[in-house]
């Protein structure tokens, strides 16, 4: 949603706004430039998983905002502090933002990274990203606007746990045998491959700390890759004052959910693993099992730059890792710079046909 700050906290000196400012990483005032760094105290600690799930949840605001808004096209809910309107949602561009009561218990975030990348940085990545792209409309660097480029705390659980997986299989042992074949222009030498498998057994045991799931689902299912991966040694305990300049999210993937993502992505991890146990050179019917033990969770926010810009009436999306700096997004293609290219690759494969053609004469 369209959101700017957080309930107000003042500087000491001269009473103006501070905000968060990630370049020195302390509260910048607005007025006179002071610097303030955040007191926050606290453990950053682990949760039982099962022991949660059983219990209620705490409820409040995750800082000084007083009321909740929710997207109604792609759910995504986002606290808001009373002077600030929303007018449209930030993850989508739609306009149908509603006011939002939530009476079911929720979990309250115990740490998050702070915003190191800031809105100038932001923009140079997103212009660094459009000069990189191909096979764009040439247009699309004038028609695609960062005004709504907006500083947003996404909600991550992140699952701790140890695996054993037990895993069964067939190992295949290649090797080759050679002999001379009498062909019309000759003896050639064969290489025949042939496989002798053998069935193997085995198992690993492994531990997993910070598997970050995304709770958001106001971001774009597209937008998965290198954008999401956080340092969490970065991890501080939560205070407001980290909010402040930026918005946060609330979490649309129930603990549940998530857990049950979690454990599919460490299920196929584990998986893939194996098939560097298995011995060998090639393996088939391989069967894994997974026992989750110890299974632990935070909830985090991360900081991430999202921009929803529309280019013809479609809306694209755009990240930032407010970590890191990773970007990616989504961009229109040009049919006219595709159709050129396949053209003259056609034309090319034509010559070169033409060329060595038997029929083409050649020069003497």
């Amino acid at each position: 949603m369209s959101i700017e700050g957080r309930s107000k906290r003042v500087c000491v000196q001269c009473h103006a706004e501070l905000q968060w400012d990630a370049t020195v990483g302390q509260l910048r005032c607005l007025g006179c430039g002071g610097k303030q760094v955040v007191d926050a105290e606290g453990i950053i600690l682990d949760h039982d998983l099962q022991e949660a799930l059983s219990q209620r949840r705490p409820r409040g605001p995750m800082g000084s905002g007083t009321r909740l808004c929710r997207c109604g096209t792609c759910l995504a809910t986002v606290e808001l502090p009373d002077e600030v309107q929303a007018t449209h949602c930030e993850f989508c561009r739609s306009t149908l933002v509603l006011p939002y009561s939530a009476t079911e218990d929720h979990y309250q975030p115990e740490s998050l990274i702070p915003f190191s990348i800031d809105r100038t940085a932001a923009e140079r990545a997103f212009a660094r990203w459009l000069r990189a792209l191909w096979f764009r409309p040439r247009n699309l660097r004038h028609a695609a606007s960062l005004q709504q480029l907006h500083g947003v705390y996404i909600p991550y659980w992140a699952f701790g746990c140890e695996v054993t997986t037990h895993w069964t299989a067939d190992a295949g042992y290649t090797h080759f045998e050679t002999k001379q074949v009498q062909t019309d222009r000759g003896a050639v030498t064969q290489r025949t491959a042939h496989t002798r498998w053998e069935p193997c057994r085995g198992e690993r045991h492994d531990v997993y700390e910070d598997h970050l799931i995304c709770a958001s689902r106001g971001l774009a299912k597209e937008l998965s890759g290198e954008v999401h991966r956080f340092d969490t040694s970065g991890l501080l305990p939560f205070a407001s004052e980290y909010l402040l300049g930026f918005s946060a999210e609330r979490y649309a993937v129930e603990l549940r959910e998530g857990w049950q993502m979690a454990r599919t992505e460490l299920g196929n991890l584990q998986s893939t693993r194996c098939l560097h146990d298995i011995p060998g050179d090639t393996q088939r019917n391989v069967r894994t099992s997974h026992q989750f033990a110890r299974v632990r969770f935070k909830h985090v926010l991360l900081p991430m730059w999202i921009a929803a810009y529309e280019y013809r009436g479609k809306v694209h999306r755009f990240l930032v890792n407010g970590q890191t700096g990773e970007v990616e997004g989504t961009a229109p293609h040009s049919a006219g710079k595709i159709a050129l290219v396949v053209l003259a690759v056609v034309m090319l494969l034509a010559i070169v046909f033409y060329l060595l053609s038997p029929q083409h004469p050649r020069p003497i």
